[in-house]
């Protein structure tokens, strides 16, 4: 196995797969996409990640940088890094991390993401020096000129052709040349007769750009690229360096693409003069308009091979590396870069991305199709980004398996992320790595996902259909959409129904060998070729067609039939005799429910489910690869006891992708051309059936039965879920005999109770401020982040009990720490003459938020206005760029307008009542002062302090000692700030790694107070603390009482800064269950709602005790992300201990590792939550811990991004053990 580069597959006949599923050799872990982005990067940092990510099945580290949304061409221009990307400080980092990761067995490289075309580095260092390699796209500039007129126009600087075609004929042979006309850019000419159009080809020159069909276009971005990453490290390639990924390529030029050389190069590929025919392009000249498209499409793709794609790829084989790749339309394009599947070949791993954990079927198939067809080494997965912080891994392993299971055989995972700056920092989310509370348990997830990586790389791709791609069609403009929809559709039709296929080039269709009823090309041999509504092909394409019809093989025309092709155009009799040819044998088929039809009477499919006891509910996915001497079946989403055929035959085992293990597995039934076998697994499973050579393998079919064996006696056992009587066959040799034989009843199930004691095990590593700034040692365990608040003026909520254990407070609003009204807000009002309503505003001392103000026959409710000094406005980031949250804290305070969610912001846009609205509040001043306005962003139309109208700057207020009104309006929708500050304020200094607003503790502003008119009001917080409650502690604004329980408990206190008070209670004994706790605190003027606590009150905590079901339902969890152990004792007899047994665990969110009786018995991250008891259970106390870890959903459940993902967490359903009853059949 050494002899091949790091990754590379084996196709060898004799080739024995099963040592290396087993122990996979390196080069076939996840290629993890990293981001060095967020924070400066140090070498303590990347040393600390790399002792994480070692030994976790992971074999590459792809660093990426991300793009802002300004300046660039595409997008925007790479956000700046510390140290500056490819500055010398830089290398000499990477040269050091490539050592560091290679000590460890891990690959590094560097992605070309936001590094291409119009974003400042290596392709447009290579335009500047080579101007005649940036790129050149054909434009048409037509006139109509009527019989005797004079046309006389200038021409484009870079013109190409001038033909005449006329209206009554326009045909390519009908048309006059009238380039002898044109005399200094300039074409005068007067048409003989007839009325004529004109047609003017020109090439523009795009100035960011870069021209792949240049000769030394590829050679170039080599030398300015990759080859700087070998000559610092001429040891590594192929090793520590061993792969490169371009993610998006983008040219800054497409279309009709020309160079200097294109008409040459056209002349001596194709025979005859393009520049006359040019404008064919664009307008139908007749017949031979397909022709030209089609030639033309041809030089372009081959001159871009030539000149860019194949030496990149050449480059990397020589080095034994791999080149990957996710670009643009992911094949749904077909005709990006002139030939989607042509280009994408010269690619050691041609890929695609699949984001929100998509399934993409056809995505997948042009990426794996490539690779079969030209025999390339891998198929690379780019997974899963904006799936989102809720990201479970069972989601995860859902999505990764039918990807793979479509073709898919390379993991990268988009999130690993150097820093995520306080939770302030992502790019398309989530990180699935260390960061995550289920990294404990995630390498059983790597380690299956590199185990599937190399088995499903090996050997040969099996299917029966190739689906010609239908570029040609799009080429030639003739319904190629169309033909493009009919495609995908039907590959779409056939793999639902268990019917695998390829698409096929034109390419390699001509290279294909006719093999009797086969086709076979790079070791894959098809049955079928079906070309869907394709009226434009290649003539070659239709020659060999005919010629595997004759041969025995199938071909299928589906819908629309070719009418033109490459040979000489449309009106080709040679091309209608072969269409005539092949439809005589197959008439066209209409539908792909048709084509189905009639591939089921064809031949024996590859597989089939034929019988199954219930639905799946889950999307069917099947491949067959022969790897070796075996015959390999992935089936996903097939139900548990699924009768299933497989063409082939021989000895069967079950694979086990997270342990390695081989087990038997038997047929029921053969025929002639294969084997029927009731599937083991459930829908969720990935069940890997592989057959290997037996001239006589043993059949057993006995329903009911499972875990079925032979001993050398030809007795058979086996597990049954029932007792009773149970007889079935077995063949071998051709000889079938009964056996039969009685089981006793298993005992019943044991459920156990719902009630578990609980432990929490805190994994949020805060000690570089990942989770929140400033960083700090301490693991972020359970805390209170939000809680449910009342407002008490009146001193009555002690009076109504609202401390007691079974006070109802759901009508209680929800509110956030840290974030309380500063304002009251009225509207949005029209706009209209507010005089009068601005005289009784401006004449207000206090608000009631129950007294409406009446404006023109209509009630309008003041609305509290919350925000916080530290963390801005509650759930609005306001501008951050794309994919999510960017570390950008606003100034802003104030956000007006319904909030809409773009790709780079929460926009804000007029509301249906109108745009106008009154902010009012009070500021409160200490000490006699002098103040200024400080406004910014959306201004303020007018402004008043104690009913007197200001400027919006300004200065030199005197404000006596007091509260004084503070009332805003504004006239239109955005985002800004205003307030109040005494003289000696100055604006703080915004630190680019800090989490918080820059107002944020800065001397001089003057506070706000929204509810001026009550002296030392209440405000009461209830919530339910997480389980095992054994102390509390907060920072709070005024004096706190604390009842758990409905019982009042002392609180220690000691002063932390400021007003702001350092409360703690320690019980003796810590609660068990989830306590009713109750906060009471006198308000200070100002702090209100959550920002009279300004940080997440923490919770301390022991074993307690927890029902099973969504622990973010309690309070006290649901802003935890972590893990939990669940521990519970069961008694059995001595019956029920001897059983085979299953522990269920119904769901759980998000992995679960079981331990009983000290013995762990296995990690589970994905369903079916299933766990063999063999040889753990005993006679009398077992004791059962389950330890479940959940997502990041939890913690980003207070963080302002868009990708937060659902809370749920925990171990969900009834826990339950099974038992089996074995038996013995003779």
């Amino acid at each position: 196995m050494n002899d091949l580069p790091s990754g590379y597959p084996r196709r060898d006949a004799d080739f024995d797969v099963l040592p290396g599923f087993q122990n996979p050799p390196a080069g076939y872990g996840e290629v993890a996409f990293y981001w060095w982005l967020g924070e400066p990067l140090t070498r303590e940092r990347l040393t600390w990640q790399l002792d994480q990510l070692t030994r976790r099945g992971i074999s590459g580290l792809q660093i990426n940088y991300a793009h802002s949304d300004l300046g660039g061409v595409m997008w925007g221009l790479t956000y700046p890094s510390e140290p500056p990307l490819f500055s010398s400080q830089w290398w000499a980092l990477f040269d050091w991390f490539v050592k560091e990761a290679n000590q460890r067995g891990i690959s590094v490289s560097v992605s070309d993401y936001t590094l291409g075309v119009g974003q400042g580095w290596y392709l447009d260092e290579i335009a500047a020096i080579y101007p005649d390699m940036r790129g050149k796209t054909l434009r048409l500039t037509t006139y109509k000129v009527k019989r005797g007129e004079w046309l006389a126009v200038g021409l484009p600087e870079d013109w190409i052709s001038v033909m005449a075609y006329p209206l009554d004929g326009a045909r390519v042979e009908n048309g006059v040349d009238l380039r002898s006309l044109v005399s200094e850019k300039r074409l005068s000419w007067t048409p003989p007769e007839t009325d004529w159009q004109v047609a003017i080809v020109s090439a523009e020159t795009v100035t960011r750009s870069l021209d792949p069909m240049h000769p030394a276009s590829g050679r170039e971005t080599i030398n300015r690229f990759f080859q700087r990453f070998a000559d610092h490290h001429p040891d590594q390639p192929g090793r520590g360096l061993n792969f490169f990924f371009s993610d998006e390529l983008n040219f800054g030029v497409s279309g009709k693409l020309w160079t200097t050389r294109f008409a040459g190069e056209f002349r001596r590929r194709k025979g005859y003069d393009l520049i006359p025919e040019l404008p064919a392009l664009w307008l139908d000249l007749g017949a031979r308009t397909t022709k030209v498209r089609l030639d033309y499409n041809d030089v372009y793709v081959a001159l871009s091979e030539e000149g860019y794609f194949k030496p990149l790829y050449e480059w990397h084989q020589r080095r034994g590396m791999m080149f990957g790749c996710d670009h643009g339309g992911r094949g749904l394009t077909v005709d990006e870069f002139g030939d989607y599947f042509r280009t994408q070949r010269w690619n050691q791993a041609p890929g695609c991305d699949q984001p929100f954990l998509q399934i993409d079927l056809i995505k997948n198939k042009v990426a794996a199709s490539i690779a079969h067809l030209y025999e390339r080494q891998r198929v690379w997965l780019e997974g899963f980004h904006s799936s989102g912080w809720g990201t479970s891994t069972a989601d995860l392993t859902r999505a990764t398996l039918i990807n793979y299971v479509h073709g898919q055989n390379l993991l990268s995972l988009h999130g690993l992320y150097y820093s995520t700056r306080g939770s302030w920092w992502e790019w398309a989310p989530p990180c699935n790595h260390f960061r995550m509370p289920y990294w404990a348990h995630f390498g059983s997830y790597l380690t299956a996902m590199e185990r599937l990586s190399y088995l499903l790389s090996q050997g040969m791709h099996r299917c029966d259909v190739a689906i010609l791609y239908p570029v040609a069609a799009v080429e030639a403009g003739l319904d190629g959409q169309t033909s493009v929809e009919a495609s995908f559709d039907l590959g779409r039709a056939l793999y639902a129904q268990g019917i695998d296929f390829d698409f096929i080039d034109f390419e390699s269709l001509d290279r294909a060998v006719i093999d009797g009823k086969e086709l076979s090309v790079a070791g894959e041999r098809f049955r079928v070729l079906i070309l869907p509504s394709m009226r434009a092909v290649r003539y070659s394409t239709l020659q060999k067609a005919a010629a595997f019809q004759r041969s025995g093989g199938m071909v299928l025309l589906m819908g629309a039939l070719p009418e033109a092709s490459d040979r000489i155009g449309a009106n080709d009799p040679d091309l209608n005799q072969l269409v005539s040819e092949i439809t005589s044998h197959q008439p066209a088929a209409v539908s792909s429910a048709d084509v189905i039809t009639r591939l089921r009477a064809a031949f024996p499919p590859d597989f089939a489910v034929e019988t199954t006891a219930e639905s799946s509910g889950e999307p069917l996915a099947i491949m067959h690869r022969g790897i070796g001497e075996r015959d390999l079946y992935a089936v996903y989403g097939v139900a548990k006891g699924a009768l299933c055929y497989f063409r082939t035959h021989g000895k069967i085992e079950l694979w086990d992708m997270w342990t390695g293990s081989a087990s038997p597995l038997y047929a029921v039934n053969t025929d002639q051309r294969g084997t029927y076998v009731r599937l083991p697994l459930t829908e969720h499973d990935l069940q890997l059936i592989v057959f290997a050579p037996d001239d006589s393998p043993v059949l057993i079919d006995v329903p009911g039965v499972e875990q079925i064996a032979v001993n050398e006696r030809g007795s058979v056992t086996g597990l049954v879920a029932a007792g009773g009587t149970y007889q079935g066959t077995v063949q071998q040799a051709g000889i079938s005999r009964t056996v039969s034989g009685t089981a006793e009843q298993p005992p019943d199930e044991v459920i156990f109770d719902r009630t578990w004691r609980f432990e929490l095990v805190p994994t949020l590593d805060n000690h570089w401020g990942d989770f929140r700034l400033p960083a700090t040692d301490r693991l972020i365990g359970a805390e209170i982040r939000r809680s449910r608040y009342q407002f008490d003026p009146l001193h009555i909520g002690e009076a109504s009990g609202w401390m007691r254990l079974d006070f109802d407070d759901a009508a209680w609003a929800k509110t956030t720490m840290g974030f309380g009204r500063q304002f009251w807000k009225l509207g949005a009002l029209p706009d209209d003459d507010m005089t009068a309503l601005e005289t009784a505003l401006r004449e207000l001392t206090a608000i009631d938020p129950h007294i409406p103000v009446e404006w023109k026959g209509k009630r309008y409710a003041w609305q509290p206005y919350e925000f916080s000094w530290r963390d801005g406005i509650e759930d609005d980031p306001g501008h951050q760029g794309y994919h999510g949250l960017k570390g950008e804290v606003h100034d802003d305070l104030i956000a007006l307008g319904r909030g809409e969610q773009t790709h780079t912001a929460l926009a804000r846009v007029p509301e249906a009542g109108g745009t106008c609205y009154y902010l009012w509040t009070t500021v409160s001043v200490e000490q006699p002062c002098t103040a200024k306005v400080l406004c910014g962003g959306l201004l303020p139309s007018k402004l008043w302090v104690d009913g007197a109208p200001l400027s919006i700057d300004a200065e030199n207020i005197a404000l006596s000692s007091g509260k004084h009104s503070f009332l805003l309006r504004y006239d239109e929708v955005g985002r800004g700030y205003c307030f109040l500050a005494d003289q000696s304020f100055q604006r703080p200094l915004l630190d680019p790694h800090s989490a918080a607003l820059r107002w944020h503790n800065a001397p001089g502003l003057l506070p706000f107070d929204a509810q001026p008119a009550h002296t030392a009001p209440l405000g009461w917080y209830r919530f339910t603390s997480a389980p095992g409650l054994r102390s509390l502690a907060f920072r709070a604004y005024g004096r706190a009482r604390l009842w758990l329980d409905g019982e009042e408990y002392t609180l220690e206190t000691d002063l932390i800064d400021g007003d702001a008070i350092g409360y703690r209670t320690t019980l003796h004994t810590a609660i068990q269950h989830p306590a009713n706790v109750t906060i009471c605190l006198e308000h200070l003027g100002g702090r209100y709602d959550g920002a009279a606590i300004p940080d997440p009150i923490e919770l301390e905590c022991e074993e307690g005790l927890l029902a099973c079901g969504d622990w973010s339902q309690v309070d006290g969890l649901h802003t935890y992300s972590g893990g939990a152990w669940y521990r519970q004792e069961i008694v059995l007899s001595e019956t029920q201990a001897a059983c085979p047994a299953v522990l269920d665990l119904g769901d759980v969110i998000s992995t679960a590792l079981v331990r009983i009786n000290d013995v762990t018995v296995g990690t589970r991250v994905a369903p079916p939550w299933t766990f063999d008891l063999a040889g753990t259970l005993r006679a009398g106390i077992n004791r059962v811990e389950i330890c479940v870890y959940n997502t990041l959903a939890n913690h980003y459940q207070t963080i302002p991004t868009r990708f937060r993902g659902s809370p749920v967490s925990g171990l969900l359903g009834d826990v339950r053990i099974k038992f089996y009853s074995r038996i013995r059949l003779q």
